[in-house]
């Protein structure tokens, strides 16, 4: 029951954060880019999730490596700021980029 109220509460935000959007990209289907050049500082607006159904084998770093790598050239191609989100299944993940100099802005600890 909860984690229907938690999905529904990510739905809705997602959907209210699609409405800012000047593009939304959805590449191969690993993650979903929503940015806007115009507000292109604010990390709730602008955010990029990794597809809830893709698990990483955090044993093979090279597979987490691809992945970052793809959205480094994006950010670098379109010349804006990646805020990846990441959700409470992906705390490895999460670990694995702070490891790797990754900076976390914030963290939403409740409602």
């Amino acid at each position: 029951m909860d984690s229907d109220i938690i999905k529904i509460l990510q739905e809705n935000e997602n959907c209210f954060c699609n409405r800012w959007h000047s593009k939304i990209v959805n590449f191969k289907n690993k993650f979903f880019i929503m940015y806007t050049k115009d507000i292109s500082d604010d990390y709730f607006l602008n955010r990029t999730l990794i597809n809830e159904n893709l698990d990483f084998n955090l044993i093979d770093h090279i597979e987490i490596e691809k992945t970052i790598h793809d959205l480094i050239e994006i950010s670098n191609a379109k010349k804006i700021t990646l805020y990846l989100h990441i959700n409470s299944k992906q705390s490895l993940l999460e670990e694995y980029l702070i490891k790797e100099n990754f900076e976390k802005i914030d963290e939403v600890m409740g409602l």
